[in-house]
């Protein structure tokens, strides 16, 4: 939750194309060990993701876990619905790269057509 209202805050300050670039700064304040936080629209494109360049553009709303949840889907629902909440499921930790369970801290910006989001492994 911290981190999400710092890169709020940042986003305020500096604005979104500058928060986008410093989430992904290694040695930044957005990403901590397995920490890391990323933008999405509201319709499931990422706009930035702290650790994986690959995915930015891309619409994610297919994206499954491995037990088949849509994820994605989730985190947009509950952004449209009531701005901010939690996702829980399983997802591949990226040090240990073992299917552990995950929660996700999503919170809506720029009257909920964005969010951004920061997840925390349960290992």
């Amino acid at each position: 939750v911290e981190m999400v209202s710092s890169v709020i805050a940042y986003i305020d300050e500096h604005g979104l194309e500058k928060a986008a670039v410093e989430i992904k700064n290694r040695n930044g304040e957005f990403i901590k060990g397995e920490l890391y936080v990323f933008i999405m629209d509201a319709d499931g494109t990422m706009f930035s993701h702290g650790v994986k360049n690959r995915l930015d553009g891309k619409n994610l709303l297919k994206l499954k876990t491995p037990d088949g949840v849509f994820f994605i889907r989730e985190m947009t629902r509950i952004v449209k619905q009531r701005e901010s909440g939690w996702v829980d499921y399983v997802w591949a930790h990226p040090i240990s790269g073992k299917v552990v369970p995950k929660s996700t801290f999503v919170k809506g910006i720029f009257n909920n057509t964005m969010f951004v989001a920061c997840g925390v492994y349960e290992e």
